[in-house]
């Protein structure tokens, strides 16, 4: 799978407020992401400027000492809106993961719908906490 995305992080990976996105006149800081292809394997390129931003990506390394970092980095890939998925691998998975990963995708890209503070933390199924 290949991704690229571009957000205004509101929650981190441990489901804590980064900054409240519904102020409007308060400057909020931009996170960019994507996929890169490496020698051995696919890598997570992450770009910001401003603090909240750093505090998002420290908030991912400590996550990653109780979850596999591979599926942290995999919910948040199915967080941005630009997925280029390969058939093969797609067709590969169990219809209820394909169910889930669609559910994700769906519910991140309804504007309708404020995102769930729980939504970068343990895996769930579109609607429910994880907890």
């Amino acid at each position: 799978m290949a991704f690229s995305g571009v957000l205004y992080p509101d929650y981190d990976f441990e489901g804590q407020l980064l900054q409240d996105l519904s102020q409007l006149k308060e400057h909020l800081e931009l996170l960019t992401f994507c996929s890169a292809p490496t020698a051995r394997g696919w890598g997570f390129l992450f770009a910001w400027h401003e603090s909240s931003c750093y505090r998002f990506v420290q908030s991912l390394a400590e996550a990653a000492r109780s979850q596999p970092l591979e599926d942290l980095l995999f919910r948040m890939a199915l967080s941005c809106e630009n997925h280029a998925i390969s058939p093969q691998w797609w067709e590969s998975l169990p219809t209820s993961t394909t169910q889930m990963i669609d559910e994700r995708m769906t519910e991140m890209a309804d504007l309708h719908v404020r995102t769930p503070n729980y939504c970068l933390t343990k895996a769930f199924r579109s609607g429910s906490s994880p907890r």
